[in-house]
């Protein structure tokens, strides 16, 4: 027991840096300027962003008060919070259990395999809790204050929180163990990882699917929606019937302990336990066996052709070179490329699929609205820019290349060729997103002014908001990173993103608001925006170039 929590301790310290940075800034004392910044980013970021996730319970607390199902409140949060822990939570198992740089170091260890996978998944599960305090705790309060509940109350939704991800984690976990027992080639590793990766993803799409296409008739009547969540064939019958452990948590805290919520409790607590017993009984048997399989060569692997090797060899200009250097890399890390294409295809999802069940009523809506036009530009071009600073590409361009960077250097490149490229490499992204954008625009508001407007407005913003982030990771680039994971959960550059993407917008959003107020022609304001970025993009143009040598010169590998 003693080797498995020392084995625990070493694995969480080296997930989040702690002796790092212990000894960066506690021993050495070492630009201990850093552990401050990223205080205040995460207050800067966190508290707004926790006021709106509160305001958002208020409205679905007091809108299920309407029809008093108040409860159902907590039967919708517990279900939210196991979906989101399984979804988000399975490629994250995988990446720890499998795919880590140390994974196989544990091996010659007297240590068990239950000891090895318990003392793994701890990371997932402090990384599981810590978004519960952000997203599902805040709800619980809610209901909780609302509700005038009292202090057991409190401690069950404590305990809840810190158990919720338990029974994710122990039914993705079971399901990765058998999967990369059975696929133990490496050739099958690499598109597990990318399947691991997009299964999340398509079971969020999915769930979307399946309820804005029974819930949107609904809305109308408030009978209607009393009986979806409580009449027969429900949500609480559904639940019940196919997935119990939502239903017997959200009893155990409706009703107080000594009163009936203890059977909901105990029925939770049970099964979390069960499931757990499987996890790690799987882990005796199929855990090392599926680690040391990854190591095996196919024998009849291929040769690369005569046509592959002439591409490989195919002289090109050292920018575009390094333009593709960075697409292939980005495509072929699993997490760079989820990293940048789940904000894209979840916030797009949940912003667009509520109108395609009636795109033909809201495209009639909007011909109709004598603001469409100015409303369908400038909320298409701000969620551009929204999408652009949500995937981190520009954000990491430096960090990604971590080790490798010292090697890079002596590459007869210059500092601002290899600036360009990045640049050029998240603003080519950019335009996928600008692509989707207004493919949608088009479906709901087809007009070609519209379309032109927002694909000008949004190139010329998502390019200086991608310079931006490339500025930030040129003045604090992180290259310390064991895995591609550590670098896209870096704090200081997400959160300075973040900072900036607010700064920016509430800049863009007031000069915007004030060429409406005094009542400028809306193409004065659209081409005054256009210009203004035109401009700003061009000064962090020079800005980079002036700077390329000096910065890459003094950056510690």
């Amino acid at each position: 027991m003693k080797r498995g929590w020392a084995l625990t301790w070493v694995f969480l310290k080296n997930q989040f840096n702690l002796s790092v940075m212990k000894q960066k800034y506690i021993v050495r004392r070492e630009q201990q300027w850093q552990p401050l910044l990223a205080v205040i980013l995460f207050l800067v970021i966190a508290v707004p962003v926790e006021l709106m996730v509160i305001f958002f319970y208020s409205g679905i607390y007091q809108g299920l008060a309407l029809i008093g199902e108040e409860s159902a409140m907590l039967l919708l949060l517990v279900l939210g919070g196991h979906l989101v822990a399984f979804l988000f939570g399975f490629p994250f198992v995988i990446n720890q259990l499998y795919f880590v740089r140390d994974a196989e170091i544990p091996l010659p260890l007297p240590v068990t395999p239950r000891q090895v996978l318990g003392a793994r998944l701890a990371g997932v599960w402090v990384n599981e809790v810590i978004g519960a305090l952000l997203f599902l705790l805040p709800g619980l309060i809610v209901y909780g204050v609302l509700a005038g509940r009292g202090l057991g109350f409190y401690v069950g939704a404590a305990l809840l929180t810190a158990g919720l991800p338990l029974l994710p984690i122990a039914l993705s976990t079971s399901a990765s163990l058998v999967f990369m027992r059975v696929t133990n080639l490496k050739g099958y590793r690499d598109l597990l990882r990318y399947l691991a990766s997009f299964s999340g993803v398509l079971i969020f799409i999915a769930v979307q699917l399946a309820v804005h296409s029974d819930l949107p008739d609904k809305l109308d009547d408030p009978e209607r929606i009393q009986q979806f969540f409580a009449g027969s064939g429900g949500l609480y019958e559904w639940l019940g019937g196919w997935y119990p452990p939502a239903a017997w948590a959200a009893h155990g805290l409706i009703q107080p302990f000594f009163s009936g919520g203890w059977t909901g409790w105990t029925a939770f607590a049970v099964v979390t336990a069960g499931a757990l017993a499987f996890m790690f009984g799987l882990a005796g048997f199929l855990y090392y066996p599926g680690l040391i399989g990854g190591d095996e060569v196919a024998k009849n692997a291929k040769k690369k052709s005569t046509s592959t090797a002439d591409a490989l060899s195919r002289p090109r200009s050292p920018l575009a070179a390094w333009f593709w250097k960075e697409w292939k890399v980005f495509i072929r890390t699993p997490i760079f490329l989820m990293n940048a294409v789940t904000p894209l295809i979840i916030f797009t999802v949940m912003a667009f699929l509520p109108a395609f069940g009636n795109l033909g009523a809201v495209s009639r809506d909007l011909s109709t609205h004598p603001f469409a036009a100015k409303m369908v530009v400038w909320g298409a071009a701000g969620f551009i820019l929204f999408i652009s600073s949500m995937n981190g590409i520009a954000s990491s361009a430096i960090s990604r290349e971590g080790k490798m960077f010292a090697f890079n250097l002596s590459l007869p490149v210059s500092a601002f060729t290899r600036l360009l490229a990045k640049w050029l490499h998240a603003f080519s992204f950019s335009l996928i997103i600008i692509a989707v954008v207004l493919v949608i625009q088009w479906m709901v508001f087809p007009s070609v002014p519209a379309v032109l407007w927002t694909l000008l407005l949004g190139m010329a913003g998502s390019c200086l908001f991608n310079g931006v982030g490339l500025l930030i990771d040129l003045w604090f680039p992180y290259l310390e990173w064991e895995t591609p994971r550590e670098v896209m959960q870096r704090f200081v550059g997400g959160m300075g993103m973040m900072l900036i993407q607010i700064v920016l917008g509430g800049l863009l959003a007031a000069i915007v608001g004030l060429g409406f107020f005094i009542n400028l022609p809306d193409v004065w304001i659209k081409t005054g925006v256009l210009l203004l970025l035109i401009g700003l993009n061009a000064v962090l143009f020079f800005t980079l170039r002036g700077i390329a040598e000096d910065r890459y010169r003094r950056i510690e590998v």
